[in-house]
C-alpha cells in the first residue's frame, strides 16, 4: 500500500486518547519491570537458575517495550506517568506482589501479567490500526515479544512438571 492510501484511509485520531491508552500501557511494563526484578531475587527451587535466567530476558524486553511507549508518547506530545507511586492509577495488569516465591507460583504470577499485557495491547492495537499506524506498529512489535513471553513460561512450566513425572516415575527392574 501506498503512503497516500494509507494516509487517506487513516481515520483522525485523537491523540490525547491515544496517550492516555499509551500511559497505561507504559505503567503495565514499569511493574513488569519491577515485578521480573523481585521475582529474580525471591524465587526458590529446584530450576530458579533456569527461570531466572528468563525472568532476566523478559525483564530487558520489558525495558525496551517501556523505553519504546515513552518515546511514542513524549512523540505525540504527552507526560509519561514517571511517578513509581502514580503507576497504579494508569496500570491495565495490576502488581500481584508474591505471596509464594516457589517456582511455580512465580511462573503463575508472570504468566498471568504477560496474559493480561497481550489482552490490553490487543485491544491498543485495534483502536490504533485505522488511526494511528506509528503506534500501530510499536504495538504489534510489543504484542509479538508478550506472546513470546507466553510461551517461554509455559515451557518452563512444562519442564517443572517433566522432572516432577520423572521423579516419581516407577523405575523399571529387569
Amino acid at each position: 500500500m501506498s503512503f497516500e492510501y494509507m494516509k487517506g484511509i487513516q481515520q483522525k485520531v485523537d491523540n490525547n486518547e491515544v496517550v492516555k491508552l499509551l500511559r497505561g500501557a507504559l505503567s503495565d511494563e514499569l511493574i513488569a519491570i519491577h515485578q521480573y526484578w523481585t521475582q529474580m531475587k525471591i524465587i526458590q527451587g529446584v530450576h530458579k537458575d533456569a527461570i531466572i535466567k528468563e525472568l532476566a530476558q523478559h525483564r530487558d524486553e520489558e525495558t525496551k517495550h517501556a523505553n519504546m511507549l515513552m518515546e511514542r508518547i513524549l512523540q505525540l506530545g504527552g507526560n509519561p506517568e514517571i511517578r513509581p507511586m502514580d503507576w497504579d492509577k494508569f496500570t491495565n495488569c495490576r502488581y500481584k506482589p508474591a505471596t509464594n516465591w516457589d517456582q511455580r507460583s512465580i511462573l503463575e504470577t508472570a504468566l498471568s501479567g504477560e496474559k493480561c499485557a497481550i489482552q490490553h495491547y490487543t485491544k491498543l492495537a485495534e483502536f490504533t490500526r485505522v488511526r494511528d499506524i506509528t503506534t500501530y506498529d510499536i504495538v504489534r512489535d510489543i504484542l509479538e515479544d508478550e506472546y513470546e513471553h507466553v510461551r517461554d513460561l509455559t515451557s518452563l512450566e512444562k519442564m517443572i512438571d517433566q522432572k516432577k513425572e520423572s521423579k516419581h516415575a516407577p523405575k523399571n527392574k529387569e
